[in-house]
């Protein structure tokens, strides 16, 4: 393959950004006032048309395609200002979640668009990203630490974990689970956003 070929976009790529303009152009600036940093509707339409499963597998439902598809996608959710978590859930945290081999299962629901993630620790600009700590302790890891910017909401389902340590680790942890604080705050776009706080929540083997 030659390097114009690379520059080149494929018959797929093609067919996504003439989908996503479609999508991002149908969402009215009243609509976006509206939906209070997301839109459930919205949401389960970008799953409709198989944005959050863009880089994930056939055995998880997802289409397989390439960053190259990704960025299309993403930019057509940032020129249209959408405010909806698609970069941190679909893109970040799917990513993160197939190289830790998470099983199908996990996969499936979020490129259904029924689970939605949130990575902590990681996924941000050098400067922005704070890992947790993980020590080991006689349950397992303690984790602790605060990490200021985190793309999280009502609507998150998931939080996905980056744990810094002796043994770096991955934690997909409940939105709601006990001993994590979340103080909620709002971008400028209108974004859901939060500040999460860990004291020596406890990770079993």
């Amino acid at each position: 393959m030659s390097f114009l070929d690379h520059l080149t976009p494929s018959h797929e790529a093609e067919m996504i950004r003439d989908s996503a303009t479609r999508f991002t152009g149908a969402v009215s600036e009243a609509a976006l006032r509206q939906s209070d940093g997301f839109d459930a509707e919205r949401w389960a339409g970008m799953a409709d048309l198989g944005w959050h499963g863009v880089l994930a597998d056939d055995a998880a439902g997802g289409l397989g395609l390439g960053a190259a598809e990704a960025a299309i996608l993403a930019y057509a959710a940032g020129h249209a200002r959408l405010p909806e978590p698609f970069v941190a859930s679909s893109v970040t945290a799917l990513t993160a979640l197939r190289a830790a081999g998470a099983g199908s299962d996990v996969l499936a629901g979020l490129v259904a668009g029924s689970r939605i993630f949130a990575p902590v620790g990681f996924g941000l600009p050098v400067g922005l990203t704070t890992p947790v700590s993980a020590a080991p302790d006689k349950d397992g890891a303690s984790l602790s630490g605060v990490v200021p910017l985190c793309e999280t909401g009502p609507h998150t389902t998931d939080l996905l974990i980056f744990a810094d340590g002796p043994e770096p680790m991955l934690v997909r942890l409940p939105s709601t689970a006990d001993g994590i604080a979340i103080t909620p705050y709002r971008g400028i776009d209108g974004r859901h956003l939060g500040k999460v706080h860990l004291d020596g929540y406890t990770v079993g083997d």
